[in-house]
């Protein structure tokens, strides 16, 4: 049975000369995503720190199901 879903996709991260990439103490990343006003999702698994400019490549996918009759109040809050 089709359901009604939005699918968010993380498929890779760059810094540039950012703060965190000359921070020697940092060494892993977690990255966290925001949906309108859904809960924040955080990736359950941290990435290498990239050096600057470099990529690093994470497929980490979320499924925000959206359909009327499960999750009407997800709905509601992204019609606001």
């Amino acid at each position: 049975q089709p359901s009604e879903k939005i699918q968010i996709e993380i498929i890779a991260l760059s810094l540039n000369d950012s703060r965190v990439t000359a921070d020697d103490t940092i060494q892993r990343l977690f990255v966290e995503c925001r949906f309108y006003s859904l809960p924040a999702e955080e990736t359950p698994v941290s990435l290498p720190k990239p050096k600057s400019e470099q990529w690093v490549y994470y497929n980490y996918s979320n499924v925000i199901y959206v359909d009327k009759e499960n999750n009407q109040a997800k709905r509601d809050i992204l019609k606001a």
